[in-house]
């Protein structure tokens, strides 16, 4: 499997650069983590997935992702398989729910961020505040930034094209080789954008409209009476 290193090694030989000056390949391998970012930012970082699981504390309510998670698509309890539904501190309000009555959590709510020494750490907060110690998994996307040097790099190998197109564009650009650069930039764009296409025709990524999404016609506003308005996990 393709490292950070493994890939600037074979970019810098595909050039016929020298691989001895470990200074250069570290800043080869910086420019395989910028390839990353851009890629992730590009496709939402739909690409860039993971599961782990995690263990409540008795009296704790707040927690965070680890170093990189930027955003929970799912939480859930693994002894049971039951969901923590997403919330938010008005909607709580609005179904009159103390955040800090003790209880099993049955919900999840964005809590801001935490500096954590060098890192931007994603907090959520569980509600009601778990009074007990339980396993929950926690399904999220996470930043590819700052690959190590001989960690595995977290793409399928057929996306790795995009990556050394966008190394070679920058070392070719540094050679002053713009001509060389422009072919590389743009057979990097046109992978790119096909990717980006690819992303978009996922069912995942098409919005669907709900029943009670749907204008009205004419005449006076009536109310709509929609289940999903009396969900309360609490109850």
């Amino acid at each position: 499997m393709a490292t950070p290193n493994s890939e600037a090694t074979a970019i810098l030989q595909d050039m016929e650069k020298a691989t001895d000056d470990a200074g250069f390949v570290a800043r080869v391998e910086k420019r395989i983590n910028d390839a990353l970012d851009e890629i992730a930012v590009a496709t939402n970082y739909n690409m860039f997935k993971t599961r782990s699981t995690f263990n409540t504390a008795a009296g704790t309510a707040v927690y965070q992702l680890p170093a990189g998670g930027r955003e929970i698509e799912q939480l859930r309890y693994t002894d049971t398989g039951e969901p923590l539904w997403l919330w938010g501190t008005q909607e709580a309000a609005r179904y009159m729910a103390k955040l800090e009555d003790s209880g099993r959590a049955r919900v999840w709510i964005e809590d801001g961020n935490l500096v954590s020494g060098s890192n931007v750490l994603y907090q959520f907060r569980l509600a009601p505040v778990p009074n007990s110690v339980l396993t929950i998994e926690r399904t999220f996307f996470y930043h590819p930034s700052e690959v190590a040097t001989s960690t595995v790099i977290p793409i399928q190998d057929q996306y790795l094209p995009l990556v050394r197109c966008y190394v070679k564009a920058g070392l070719y650009e540094l050679d002053g080789m713009l001509d060389r650069a422009r072919e590389q930039r743009n057979i990097y764009g046109a992978l790119l954008d096909r990717l980006v296409k690819q992303e978009k025709r996922k069912v995942a990524a098409v919005s669907v409209q709900g029943w009670n999404d749907l204008p009205r016609g004419g005449g006076r506003a009536q109310a709509i009476f929609d289940p999903a308005h009396f969900k309360n996990p609490f109850v």
